[in-house]
């Protein structure tokens, strides 16, 4: 298979990398830790835009959703540290159950919460 047109101007970016300064290195690495920094703001910009269009309800029930998925990760899943006697193999079920709730809890999110930007752009 033949590489991507990016793949190839990512590998001829790092040879042409290897033949300059130090100063000019660091130069380059700063434009792309600049320009990944824009990229992200530009997201968020454009994700709080998307949200002006929104109705109340969602809004009020992403904040609640979020509060009862808090409330359910601190208070309920750390009970089954005492349930299970506060021992290092209880600490390592508790860490599991809460990675594969929190898995869960971010995909329930996702579907019923994200914000679509595609009409913005």
């Amino acid at each position: 298979m033949a590489p991507s047109a990016s793949e190839g101007e990512a590998h001829d970016f790092t040879e042409n990398e290897a033949f300059l300064s130090r100063g000019e290195q660091r130069q380059r690495a700063l434009e792309r830790i600049k320009a990944a920094a824009d990229q992200r703001r530009h997201d968020r910009a454009q994700k709080i835009l998307a949200q002006e269009g929104e109705s109340l309800a969602i809004t009020i029930g992403r904040v609640v959703y979020v509060s009862a998925c808090m409330l359910f990760d601190g208070l309920i899943l750390t009970e089954i540290i005492v349930y299970l006697g506060r021992t290092a193999s209880a600490w390592a079920v508790f860490f599991l159950v809460l990675a594969l709730a929190v898995k869960l809890q971010m995909s329930l999110y996702d579907r019923f919460f994200s914000v679509d930007i595609t009409n913005l752009e």
